[in-house]
């Protein structure tokens, strides 16, 4: 285990092993930009040790130019490749044929030379072709194109805020309407389970023949009721008509 800063960073024995092949490349054992002895911080997409100063510059340029991590950091198995396959010898060795060893970081590492180093060993670390040519010493020495984004006025702006609230509404409507179908399905599911249980069917039946003998009660009691009601009238028709005969 080692502390960085107010961070204990655990290293597996890999780690550790690991460190122990990227030291013993001679080249490595100073800092590839001001040749400080024992540095202890890498540029992971560029494979190459720096000091403690160095690294604060490279720290500016941004992860996509200068990815800083600590060595430890970089031997875990997601980096450890890059300096593996790089190294401090490499990149020198290839920045050399452009003439920028001795050039200002700030130059060295943003130009074309450099891009292309940058991009070669990222397709040799996760086994990607790479057909591009390195270019030429004039282009190498060239400035890598930096694009800038480009500012938007205040009604793109709008609009764009607009379309982001929009588009996050309907994910979110997609969202509830995923959940709730499925929420649907779980409960018509549990419920179908239920209803085929041995014990739910019989229960069932159960009540369906006393639903029905019930109904049948009702019935019966409603006609014995209807003939009642006819049976009176029928016998006071009788009493009027002999009360009419004996007028």
């Amino acid at each position: 285990a080692e502390y960085m800063g107010s961070k204990l960073l655990i290293m597996e024995p890999s780690v550790d092993a690991n460190i122990q092949v990227i030291l013993a490349d001679p080249s490595n054992s100073a800092c590839c930009d001001c040749s400080t002895p024992q540095p202890q911080y890498v540029s992971v997409n560029n494979g190459i040790l720096l000091c403690l100063n160095c690294a604060n510059i490279h720290a500016a340029f941004g992860d996509s130019i200068s990815l800083m991590k600590t060595l430890p950091e970089a031997a875990q198995p997601d980096c450890f490749m890059y300096v593996r396959l790089g190294g401090n010898s490499n990149f020198t060795n290839f920045i050399q044929a452009y003439g920028l060893v001795q050039e200002p970081q700030q130059v060295k590492y943003r130009t074309k030379a450099a891009e292309f180093y940058r991009q070669r060993l990222k397709a040799m670390v996760t086994n990607v072709p790479f057909t591009a040519s390195a270019p030429v010493v004039s282009e190498g020495r060239q400035a890598m194109a930096i694009e800038v984004p480009k500012e938007l006025s205040w009604s793109e702006k709008i609009s764009a805020a607009a379309s982001a609230a929009a588009e996050k509404t309907k994910q979110a409507g997609k969202f509830v309407a995923d959940k709730s179908k499925v929420a649907y399905t779980a409960a018509k599911d549990k419920t179908n389970e239920i209803i085929a249980k041995p014990e739910v069917q019989a229960a069932t039946a159960v009540a369906k023949e006393k639903i029905s003998s019930a109904s049948d009660a009702v019935t019966n009691a409603w006609s014995g009721m209807m003939w009642k009601i006819k049976g009176g009238e029928s016998a006071e028709a009788k009493v009027e008509e002999k009360k009419k005969q004996k007028t």
